[in-house]
C-alpha cells in the first residue's frame, strides 16, 4: 500500500486531472477561491465527522462543498438536484454503476467512476442526492503526504549539509541541492525492486542506505506522523 501511494505522489501533474464539478476542481481548488467566484454561501458550518461545508443549496436545490480545516482546500462536494432525476438519466450521464448498495433502510446508492461519484435515491427511484469525492491522487491523504516530503526534504537537505565529506565512501551528490530528493527516490526504487523481487545495484543501495541512515536521524515517521500523512479524514 505504502509503494502503491508513493507511486501515486510520484504521478505526472499533466495526468492526474482533477475532477471538476460546478467550476471547481476537487482537491485542487481553495475555499478562497470558491468564495470569490461563487460569494457568501447561503449556509456554512461544520459536519459531525469533522468536514467544513459552505452551502449554495438553498431549499434544498444546488451544491454544498466540504473541505478540511487543515488545508481549506475542497475535496467532495453534494449536489442537490431539481425533483425527479430518473435513476436512467443518471445510467445515461455516468453509464453503469460500479456498486450498487442498500442501506439499513434500504435506500439505495449506486457507485460509479471507481467509487469517486455516489448518487442516493428515493423510495420513488429518483436522484435524492450526488457526491461527487476527488480522484485518488488528488485527495487529502496524499496532499499531506507531500507536504511531509517537504518537510523532510527540507531537514534531509540541512543534515546533508553539515555532513564532513572528509572519506571516499561520502557520495559525491550529498553536495547538490536537490540530493534529498535524490536520496528519497533511490530509497523508494530500492523498496519497489525488493518487493518486485528484482535485483537491486549495489550502487542503488549505497544510496538508498544514506538516505534510511539520515532519515533516522530526522525521525522521518515522526514528520510523517506530524503531518497526518496519508490520512484522509478531515
Amino acid at each position: 500500500m505504502r509503494l502503491f501511494c508513493l507511486a501515486l505522489l510520484l504521478w505526472s501533474p499533466q495526468l492526474a486531472n482533477a475532477q471538476s464539478v460546478a467550476a471547481v476542481d476537487l482537491g485542487e481548488t481553495p475555499l478562497r477561491a470558491l468564495l470569490a467566484r461563487r460569494g457568501n454561501p447561503s449556509d456554512t458550518g461544520t459536519q459531525n465527522n469533522g468536514w467544513r461545508y459552505v452551502s449554495y443549496a438553498p431549499r434544498g436545490r444546488g451544491e454544498t462543498f466540504y473541505f478540511s480545516p487543515s488545508d481549506s482546500i475542497i475535496e467532495w462536494v453534494r449536489i442537490f438536484p431539481e425533483p425527479g432525476r430518473s435513476s436512467e438519466r443518471v445510467h445515461e450521464a455516468f453509464g453503469p454503476p460500479d456498486t450498487t448498495k442498500f442501506g439499513d433502510d434500504l435506500s439505495k446508492m449506486e457507485f460509479f467512476k471507481h467509487g469517486t461519484i455516489m448518487v442516493r435515491y428515493t423510495e420513488s427511484n429518483t436522484v435524492a442526492m450526488i457526491d461527487y469525492y476527488s480522484e485518488p491522487w488528488q485527495r487529502i491523504g496524499l496532499r499531506r503526504a507531500a507536504r511531509a516530503e517537504t518537510r523532510i526534504d527540507s531537514t534531509l537537505a540541512t543534515l546533508i549539509l553539515g555532513m564532513p565529506c572528509r572519506t571516499r565512501n561520502c557520495p559525491a551528490f550529498v553536495k547538490a541541492g536537490d540530493s534529498a530528493r535524490v536520496l528519497r527516490s533511490a530509497s523508494a526504487r530500492v523498496r519497489g525492486l525488493v518487493a518486485a523481487g528484482k535485483p537491486v545495484p549495489a550502487d542503488l543501495y549505497t544510496v538508498s542506505n544514506v538516505y534510511d541512515s539520515l532519515c533516522a536521524l530526522a525521525d522521518c515517521p515522526q514528520i510523517y506522523r506530524d503531518a497526518r500523512a496519508f490520512d484522509d479524514n478531515p
